[in-house]
């Protein structure tokens, strides 16, 4: 198992063919952050609702993978849909374990030249069927399983994730 995580984690490198040559392990400060907020939405059992995942500091982010997820007994994963990164579509989020009430994600630019979006963009949506009875909620958050958070800017910098959750209340 700790073989598979280390040939996983080292797949962004090999593919962008970024290597870290020294003996010591890169660190990140507290100005390597990545920000992305969720948005909150209410909605009665049986409508769709969708949730915007926001940056308000998308820059020079070359690659990143994380993992998403909701309480699976008040939303029904549905899909994702407009994409406001370049290169991104449904083929980055990982649907398999939707209905445990996981998403996974992992996307890079093709162009290995690294994004930018103005802040306050919303990077996609999740969708969702409200299955939840009335005065439920579900928070939509961000997490390490099954698909570790990375995200790395053009220069090889390592980004922490700070998130802040979304939320359905089922009215």
């Amino acid at each position: 198992m700790n073989i598979l995580k280390t040939q996983l984690l080292l797949l962004p490198f090999l593919f962008l063919g970024i290597f870290n040559t020294s003996d010591t392990i890169p660190t990140t400060d507290d100005s390597s952050v990545l920000t992305l907020s969720v948005t909150k939405k209410t909605a009665q059992k049986g409508e769709a609702v969708c949730l915007d995942v926001i940056s308000p500091d998308f820059n020079q982010i070359v690659s990143m993978q994380y993992t998403m997820q909701w309480d699976k007994k008040v939303l029904k994963y549905k899909g994702v849909q407009n994409f406001n990164v370049p290169a991104m579509s449904a083929a980055n989020f990982g649907p398999r374990t939707a209905a445990d009430g996981k998403l996974t994600f992992s996307w890079y630019d093709p162009n290995v030249r690294g994004i930018t979006l103005n802040a306050g963009t919303s990077l996609y949506q999740v969708c969702f069927d409200v299955i939840g009875e009335s005065g439920s909620k579900a928070f939509f958050q961000f997490t390490d399983y099954p698909t570790i958070t990375e995200i790395m800017q053009t220069d090889g910098t390592f980004l922490d994730l700070n998130w802040t959750s979304g939320k359905v209340m089922v009215k």
